[in-house]
């Protein structure tokens, strides 16, 4: 059985009207996100979103959207510390040719993967 929590109203600004800030800003929502949440996890989102004075689904895209953009881009960067650095320079400056090893084994991958 599903339970709800009564949290007070959100606040609405006399500017907005009725609209949503969404429908106001005319930006059209093509798809529909749903979740279960736990009580203390709702009560928790619902009071950052008034301090934020944002609905919580506003508040929730928007900080699920941040946070995403932050680990996409933390797993397209690579970190390395100031002797990592040198090593890869030193690797790609004094590139060697490939051996026999190297050579098999991308033909290996070209019959496996690249047909």
């Amino acid at each position: 059985m599903s339970q709800s929590i009564d949290l007070p109203a959100r606040r609405s600004s006399p500017s907005r009207g009725l609209k949503s800030r969404s429908a106001s800003k005319g930006t059209p929502k093509e798809a529909r996100l749903f979740a279960r949440l736990t009580l203390s996890q709702k009560a928790l989102l619902q009071r950052a979103a008034d301090l934020k004075d944002h609905t919580l689904s506003e508040f929730t895209v928007t900080m699920a959207a941040e946070r995403a953009a932050q680990i996409i881009q933390e797993r397209k960067t690579i970190a390395l510390s100031a002797r990592d650095s040198e090593i890869f320079a030193a690797a790609v400056l004094n590139s060697v040719a490939p051996n026999d090893a190297l050579r098999q084994a991308a033909r290996l991958h070209d019959e496996l993967v690249a047909r």
